[in-house]
């Protein structure tokens, strides 16, 4: 939970899109994992050669990826780091990295745990 009580993924977003298949989602989630665990890298890769344009790039395509797992507050960091992209800001973008991985992390544990709750 954030702390405003929202859940950190929103089941009922993939609900929406794909139906109520707890089989269904585990999948999708999974993947979202995977590819959410890579993007980070990329951004931080980018982070590291300071290429402003390049993490707002990667965090436009990140934004797209979260929302459509129901993971607002992330897909609200990664927004943010894309706009911080397009101005160029590398100082911004660099902490919303650190914004991004905190944002993260609690979406990693909630879907860790519905992939092991819905695989018995």
């Amino acid at each position: 939970m954030t702390t405003d009580e929202t859940p950190v993924v929103q089941i009922s977003k993939l609900t929406e899109m794909v139906g109520d298949d707890p089989a269904v989602h585990a999948r999708l989630l999974a993947k979202f994992l995977v590819s959410a665990r890579r993007n980070l890298e990329d951004i931080a890769a980018a982070r590291e050669r300071g290429v402003a344009a390049e993490m707002g790039a990667l965090g436009h395509k990140f934004k797209s990826a979260a929302r459509s797992m129901g993971a607002e507050a992330l897909a609200q960091a990664c927004e943010a780091l894309e706009h911080q992209g397009k101005a160029g800001d590398v100082a911004a973008c660099t902490q919303q990295v650190e914004v991004l991985g905190a944002r993260f992390a609690p979406v990693a544990v909630f879907i860790e745990a519905y992939l092991a709750d819905n695989s018995k």
